[in-house]
C-alpha cells in the first residue's frame, strides 16, 4: 500500500469511529425507559439533603434532572385520567406519556400498608396508561435497605408485570 492509502484508511475509520460515538450519545438520549433508568441510577443524591426534603420535593428534582439530560417535556403530578372525580396522579411523565415515573422512599416502604398501596397504584398506572413497559418505580434511599426483603419482593411482583425497578442508593 501506498501512504497516500494508509492516510486515507486512518481518516475513514476515524471518521468512522466519531459517527459510532456520536450515534451511540443519540441513542443514550432517547426517551426509552432503559435509558431512563440508567440515567436515574447513576445520579448522586445525598442521604442529608433526603433526609429535609419531601417525596414530592425529590419528584421535583428528579424531574429537573430529567429536562436537562434528554431535552423533552418532563412534568410532575400527572393526572392518569382526566375525569374531575378520579384525582390518581404519576409523579412524573416523560415525553407526553412516554414513559411514567413513580417515586417511593425505602423508609416509607417498610410500611406494609404503604407497599399494598404501591402496588396498587403501579397496577392502575400501567392498566390506564403506561402499558408499553414505559413505567418505571424508582426507590430512594440508603445503600443497606437495597437488599431488604421487602424491596425484593417488590421488585418481583414487578418484574412479573413488566413494571421497570430502579433503587437509586443515596450517598
Amino acid at each position: 500500500m501506498a501512504p497516500f492509502d494508509y492516510i486515507l484508511l486512518f481518516g475513514l475509520s476515524s471518521a468512522s469511529a466519531y459517527w459510532l460515538m456520536v450515534w451511540n450519545k443519540y441513542q443514550s438520549l432517547k426517551v426509552h425507559p432503559q435509558n431512563i433508568g440508567q440515567y436515574l441510577q447513576n445520579l448522586k443524591i445525598r442521604q442529608d439533603w433526603l433526609d429535609e426534603h419531601s417525596e414530592n420535593e425529590l419528584s421535583m428534582l428528579l424531574a429537573q434532572q430529567l429536562r436537562k439530560r434528554f431535552g423533552q417535556p418532563v412534568n410532575t403530578q400527572v393526572r392518569i385520567q382526566a375525569t374531575q372525580t378520579d384525582k390518581t396522579r404519576i409523579d412524573i411523565d416523560v415525553a407526553e406519556g412516554k414513559v411514567g415515573i413513580e417515586v417511593k422512599l425505602s423508609k416509607s416502604l417498610q410500611s406494609a400498608n404503604e407497599r399494598n398501596r404501591l402496588l396498587g397504584q403501579v397496577e392502575l398506572y400501567k392498566e390506564k396508561k403506561y402499558n408499553q413497559q414505559n413505567l418505571i418505580l424508582v426507590v430512594v434511599g440508603k445503600r443497606h435497605l437495597a437488599e431488604n426483603h421487602f424491596l425484593q419482593d417488590i421488585k418481583a411482583l414487578l418484574n412479573k408485570k413488566k413494571i421497570n425497578f430502579v433503587y437509586l442508593q443515596t450517598i
